[in-house]
C-alpha cells in the first residue's frame, strides 16, 4: 500500500455545472437549445482509454484518496460505462489501489494512487499538467458548433446593401457576396 503524500494544488469541483441530458431552456423562436449527446461508453467521448487513464491518474495525484464518483465529477464523465473500465484498467496495471468503500457500488470505492501510478502521473504531467474535465476532441467540438447554429438565417439583398452602404459595389458583385453568405450560414 502507498502512504498518502501531500500533493501540490487543488482540484476544484464543478458539480454545479450542467450535465448532458439536463433540461435546457428554450431558445429564441421556441427552438430547444442544443444539448450534448449522452455519454455511455469510452467510445462516445472520442478519447482513447489511455488518455482518460492519464487524466484520472493526474486527478488522483493531485487529489489524494478519492471515491470513484468524485473522480467522475472532476473529469465530468459518467462512472458507469466510461470510468469503470478505466479504473479497472489502472487497478490491473497497479497504478491505483482500493483503500475502502464509502457506499454501495464501485463508484464508492476509495481510490489511492500507488508509487507506480505516481510515476505514471508525473510522466503524463510532463506532457500536460492539466487535470480537470475531460477534453472534447476538436472534431466533436466543430460538429457541436455546427449543430448549435442550425437555425437558418435569412440574408436578403437589402440587408447586404445596408451593411455595404459606404462601398461602391455592383449588383452582380452583391449577388455573388450574397450567395457566399448564404453558403456560410446554412
Amino acid at each position: 500500500m502507498t502512504d498518502q503524500v501531500q500533493r501540490p494544488g487543488q482540484i476544484k469541483s464543478l458539480s454545479s455545472a450542467k450535465r448532458p441530458g439536463d433540461a435546457m431552456p428554450m431558445a429564441e423562436g421556441n427552438f430547444p437549445d442544443w444539448t450534448p449527446p449522452i455519454i455511455s461508453s469510452i467510445q462516445d467521448t472520442g478519447l482513447h482509454q489511455l488518455a482518460v487513464a492519464d487524466l484520472v491518474l493526474k486527478v488522483l495525484y493531485y487529489g489524494g484518496v478519492m471515491p470513484g464518483h468524485a473522480i467522475a465529477d472532476t473529469v465530468k464523465l459518467p462512472y458507469t460505462g466510461v470510468l469503470d473500465g478505466v479504473m479497472e484498467f489502472i487497478k490491473r496495471e497497479k497504478y491505483v489501489e482500493v483503500r475502502g468503500q464509502s457506499g454501495f457500488g464501485e463508484s464508492s470505492f476509495q481510490y489511492i494512487i500507488t508509487d507506480r501510478g505516481s510515476e505514471k502521473a508525473r510522466e503524463a504531467m510532463d506532457r500536460t499538467q492539466y487535470a480537470g474535465p475531460a477534453p472534447v476532441p476538436l472534431r466533436m467540438y466543430v460538429e457541436s458548433v455546427k449543430e448549435q447554429n442550425r437555425k437558418k438565417l435569412m440574408v436578403h439583398q437589402e440587408d447586404l446593401r445596408k451593411v455595404m452602404t459606404n462601398l461602391v459595389i455592383t449588383d452582380e458583385m452583391l449577388s455573388r457576396i450574397g450567395k457566399r453568405v448564404r453558403l456560410a450560414v446554412g
